[in-house]
């Protein structure tokens, strides 16, 4: 019996693994930047982002919502770091750039 409720666990938190890795979908809607699985887990008004940290590991950052080992870290002035990988990075910081142009770009130190 406790090798069934260990073995129905196991599969349960692959299955929301797998639905975290295929659903996470990091947009930006407005003058917000979003981070969903299924629901919004992540919000944060652009305007109040004064860093980002380019060639992160997902050791960095507090909130972490990136399926990649290279992403971004997302340093805002009321919340955590977040780290991030789009889809298209360049894209992505352009598009944060627009609309606030005071954010400081950096790569990571070594």
């Amino acid at each position: 019996m406790d090798d069934i409720v260990i073995e129905c666990i196991f599969i349960v938190i692959i299955l929301l693994l797998i639905v975290s890795i295929l659903k996470l979908k990091i947009s930006i809607q407005g003058n917000f930047l979003v981070v969903k699985i299924i629901f919004t887990v992540y919000k944060t008004d652009i305007n109040k982002i004064y860093k980002v940290r380019k060639g992160e590991t997902m050791w960095s950052g507090f909130n972490k919502f990136g399926t990649a080992t290279n992403g971004l870290i997302i340093f805002t002035k009321h919340r955590n770091d977040l780290y991030i990988t789009p889809e298209n990075e360049e894209l992505f910081l352009n598009q944060l750039q627009k609309i606030n142009p005071k954010i400081i770009l950096e790569k990571k130190k070594k």
